[in-house]
């Protein structure tokens, strides 16, 4: 057993403090453990730093120090999101689709991009791999922190030595510690340079991730010591494993509403309402951790925020440790496969093309390049992952239990298609060959676009109609929840499904009334498919004149839209 994050906060003025949220990134396999823990630190802007209870075998000069983009980029793609399902063409008979896997591919490298990233060939594609980031990157001279090793043996030596240092602790703070911890056991101090911080607004600052290793299994989190902080505090849990997702073994496993019907205005607010929903859940369930993402990491849920994790950025988090200490030289350089046809043929026109001399060091470049390519097939190969997302929000001065890891079967959730008028989808989750779990925000919105068929088949979701579909959108996203508004009304406003188990009562709609009737003709049909306007009968006893005339506008103003 091994203890983490969250620890607790020192400084040197002895101003009240806490942390806003933390965060533990837990990577493991083959019996090593890499933890990477960060806070969003709130109190004055003065000298502060974290003490961290760390296993026995942690050192400070081993420890690094993760950029925070690393860790939002986990927070997003794990992120409860936003989605809108179309109704289809009711006269369309092809297969509905899903926008979920639709990106706008960027033309370029980007202005992000290194000086010296290769250009991409359209068709040799060994110069597109080999330029991919493969290594892992770290925060250095520029960190904003520095380390210290500590050992705890009673609680005035512990009060001494950080005095030396320059720090105050709280006596309810020391108190908590000596609970917890047993003579001997190890701590890290990690001071922060305001200097250097990346992030800082008001009286908080977002800090990056401080990075260890251990041969300790790690399935045991001390987070009864972040109590000792005494603030409400929103704690995540990461845990990156190659073949389970992980739950708590010691809380409540009520599930939250995966799959939540809303107004198209929620997505502006979606953080708040988001919030209103996991209030309304842990008011029922005070002790449960929410489960709100389950996924392999060659994917990133549906709809998809941006690009799954590059294999640079799980070597961050930890997978450079676990190629070093879990895999072979041979599994690190592999031979390279049989080169494919096209690609020794285009090599052999390359080849006929230089001088003789030159030839022999082209053919020794030629096959680094391939042993090159083919360990980098390998280590991405083995960066593979189940990412699972667990969240639980303490209220101020709420008492705190460790938390127990497990690992648990696979689970699918929030995923569904929605179905009927009213968009009828499970809201839990059931399990499932693969993790396929996720909160999803959803909103619908029917054809009203009238129908030129004689046998319309309503009420099929699915991806954006191409008079929307022409301007990329970004995924809207639950961000930052701890720094959102916690104001329940913004979801009570917009929620358009039931939720009696935890208080929630839906808006009352009426069920979507069918489109107008058009008059099946071989010419509106075609333009029902061309434009997305078709003409329908007039009601009874209206001026047929006036009607056609408001008919033209309307369809003129739908082709300007699409234009």
């Amino acid at each position: 057993m091994a203890t983490a994050f969250p620890g607790v906060v020192v400084t040197k003025a002895g101003d009240e403090q806490g942390l806003r949220s933390s965060t533990v990134v837990l990577m493991r396999h083959g019996g090593f453990s890499v933890l990477t823990l960060s806070a969003e630190y709130e109190g004055p802007l003065a000298p502060f730093a974290l003490l961290v209870p760390v296993p026995s075998d942690v050192r400070a000069r081993a420890v690094k120090t993760v950029k925070r983009t690393v860790l939002s980029r986990v927070e997003a793609l794990s992120a409860p999101r936003f989605h809108a399902f179309y109704e289809q063409d009711p006269c369309d008979e092809a297969p509905v689709d899903q926008g979920f896997d639709e990106h706008v591919k960027a033309k370029g490298a980007g202005f992000l991009a290194s000086p010296g990233l290769p250009p991409l060939d359209r068709h040799y594609a060994v110069s597109n791999e080999i330029s991919v980031p493969m290594t892992a990157s770290f925060k250095e001279r520029e960190s904003e922190f520095t380390y210290r090793d500590l050992v705890y043996t009673q609680p005035d030596k512990l009060r001494a030595s950080l005095e030396a240092a320059g720090y105050r602790i709280a006596e309810r703070v020391l108190a908590a510690i000596a609970g917890e911890l047993k003579p001997g056991a190890h701590l890290l101090l990690a001071e922060v340079s305001l200097a250097h911080v990346e992030l800082a607004a008001g009286d908080s600052i977002q800090l990056g991730g401080i990075r260890f290793s251990t041969r300790e299994p790690v399935l045991e989190l001390a987070e009864a010591l972040g109590g000792a902080n005494g603030h409400a505090e929103d704690v995540f849990v990461y845990v990156f494993d190659r073949d389970a997702r992980y739950e708590l073994a010691n809380h409540d496993h009520a599930e939250l509403p995966l799959a939540v019907r809303v107004e198209p205005r929620v997505a502006e607010r979606l953080g708040t309402a988001y919030n209103g929903l996991f209030d309304a859940f842990s008011a029922r369930h005070p002790d449960a951790y929410v489960t709100e993402f389950a996924w392999p990491t060659s994917g990133c849920g549906e709809p998809c925020p941006d690009v799954p994790l590059r294999p640079d950025e799980l070597l961050t988090l930890g997978g450079d440790v676990l190629e070093a200490q879990t895999t072979t030289a041979r599994e690190r350089a592999p031979e390279p496969t049989e080169e494919p046809t096209l690609d020794r043929e285009r090599f052999e026109t390359h080849l006929a093309e230089l001088a003789p001399k030159e030839r022999p060091l082209a053919e020794r470049e030629h096959m680094a390049e391939r042993r090159e390519l083919e360990r980098r097939r390998a280590l991405t190969a083995r960066q593979t992952y189940v990412l699972t997302r667990l969240h639980h929000r303490y209220p101020a001065g709420a008492l705190r239990r460790d938390l127990e890891l497990a690992p648990a079967g696979p689970l699918a959730g929030g995923v569904a298609i929605p179905a009927g008028a009213r968009g009828e989808v499970t809201l839990g989750a059931a399990p499932a060959p693969e993790n396929h779990l996720q909160v999803r925000f959803f909103a619908l919105e029917p054809w009203a676009r009238g129908s030129a068929c004689s046998s319309p088949r309503r009420f099929r979701w699915g991806k954006r109609w191409a008079s929307e579909a022409r301007a990329p959108r970004a995924v809207p996203l639950a961000l930052d929840l701890a720094s959102q508004s916690r104001d329940p009304h913004v979801l009570g406003k917009g929620l358009l499904v039931a939720l009696p188990e935890l208080g929630l009562a839906a808006a009352e709609l009426e069920p979507v009334a069918p489109p107008p009737a058009a008059v099946p003709t071989a010419s509106s049909a075609s333009t029902a498919r061309s434009r997305g306007c078709a003409l329908g009968a007039p009601p009874a006893g209206t001026p047929l004149t006036p009607w056609l005339l408001a008919a033209c506008a309307g369809c003129l103003a739908i082709r300007r839209r699409t234009r």
